[in-house]
């Protein structure tokens, strides 16, 4: 979606798509430099990208299943 919207800036010439498109672009590419990602409802943590913090089953929840519930 970001990629599409800020093509659509460039090639379409819409000075709004563009800027959108580059914010989002932007902010998908930091989240993903800091290790972050689109969050499941287990909590911050928990990411398309694995689990963040504490990886021990007797420190914190463990893995998750599609559906974002700890198992």
């Amino acid at each position: 979606m970001p990629l599409g919207l800020f093509g659509y800036g460039v090639f379409g010439g819409s000075a709004s798509a563009l800027d959108v498109g580059l914010i989002w672009l932007s902010h998908v590419a930091f989240d993903r430099m800091i290790g972050a990602g689109l969050k499941y409802r287990g909590g911050f943590q928990f990411s398309h990208l694995g689990v963040r913090g504490a990886t021990d089953p007797a420190q914190g929840p463990g893995p998750l299943d599609v559906s974002g519930q700890v198992r």
